[in-house]
């Protein structure tokens, strides 16, 4: 049964995140890219990848390309060798077509444009559009669901993402206004503190009021 929660109780898990999340930022590159176009990049090679590991290749990548044409020009076993250290070469086809899709059409600013995008799935779509064009967008990936599950207390599995009450429970806590910022902080606090393994619940506000991860749901 999933833990139900009041208006009240909903506004009060949005500022708690906004909190602790962002008592714990994190800083990396795509967050603040001189060119937009990047932010999308990013969203590829940080796909089932962690974004430690990703800011180097990332920087090399941005340092290499400042358009999508000069990428799309460039020889596949270039872009291969770029993403060698990652041992996901096989992203370099979609990368290199991404290149001339948005040298060919620019950069689309719509949902429904950015999945035509080769290489761009719902979550790098609604992500681009969060942080890098000011729209309201629901980030549903394994860290930000598995923090709900334990918040609800529902027992998480990799299809549960899936399922209406995720993206219902996210559009209630996600504000209509400066949602950027709420979904920066998440982020942060997904990785930070409500970790996959080991979380952090003494240094989780959520801990000691909702969350039914460190306590048995009140029935």
């Amino acid at each position: 049964m999933i833990k139900y929660f009041t208006d009240n109780q909903l506004l009060n898990v949005r500022k708690k995140i906004l909190y602790d999340g962002g008592m714990n930022p994190q800083h990396y590159p795509w967050r603040t890219p001189h060119y937009k176009w990047h932010g999308l990049l990013a969203e590829i090679l940080l796909q089932r990848t962690r974004a430690g590991n990703v800011v180097p290749i990332y920087n090399q990548f941005i340092e290499r390309f400042s358009s999508p044409l000069e990428l799309a020009k460039t020889d596949l076993v270039e872009i291969e060798m770029l993403l060698y250290p990652l041992g996901l070469k096989w992203r370099a086809k979609w990368i290199k077509k991404l290149g001339w899709a948005l040298a060919e059409n620019g950069l689309p600013s719509s949902l429904e444009s950015l999945l035509l995008l080769p290489g761009i799935g719902q979550y790098s779509a609604n992500a681009f559009l969060a942080f890098h064009s000011n729209h309201r967008a629901l980030l549903i990936d394994s860290n930000t669901t598995r923090f709900l599950c334990r918040l609800a207390g529902v027992e998480y599995n990799g299809e549960i993402r899936r399922e209406s009450w995720v993206s219902s429970f996210l559009d209630k806590i996600t504000p209509q206004r400066n949602s950027k910022v709420f979904n920066t902080a998440f982020l942060d606090f997904t990785m930070v503190v409500c970790k996959p393994s080991s979380p952090e619940c003494l240094k989780c506000s959520l801990a000691r009021t909702y969350c039914t991860f460190t306590r048995p749901i009140d029935l």
